[in-house]
């Protein structure tokens, strides 16, 4: 997967290439948003404490990824994980440890915090 800040997705979506969603199981539909049309992606189970969080908010049709083009420039990549699904979580990128983590936790507001060190409060 390509993580980019400014990336594909909306909505709290990833975006997976189709053959991908194929190869993990999962099913897509299409989903009418007022605008547009869109192939969407549910139905995938990630081993329990190996797969992607999931956004709690209600995401266009339930869905949990939007299908992204292979000739998108990712051909190399299974998906991207982007701007649309990235905000709603803290992420931890560990690099020496080749690991990351995500939260739904928000700091405290500096304004909320009286004896908060810079450190701890965003």
């Amino acid at each position: 997967m390509i993580v980019d800040t400014g990336g594909a997705g909306f909505g709290g979506l990833y975006a997976l290439r189709r053959d991908i969603v194929s190869r993990l199981g999962g099913t897509v539909t299409t989903c009418k948003q007022p605008d547009f049309k869109v192939g969407l992606v549910g139905g995938i189970s990630f081993r329990t404490g190996a797969g992607l969080p999931s956004v709690t908010q209600p995401r266009p049709c339930g869905a949990d990824a939007v299908i992204l083009d292979a000739d998108a420039g990712v051909k190399a990549a299974d998906g991207m994980l982007g701007a649309g699904y990235l905000s709603h979580f803290i992420w931890t990128f560990d690099y020496p440890a080749k690991k990351n983590s995500a939260r739904t936790t928000r700091l405290a507001p500096r304004s909320a915090c009286s004896a908060c060190s810079p450190l701890v409060c965003a």
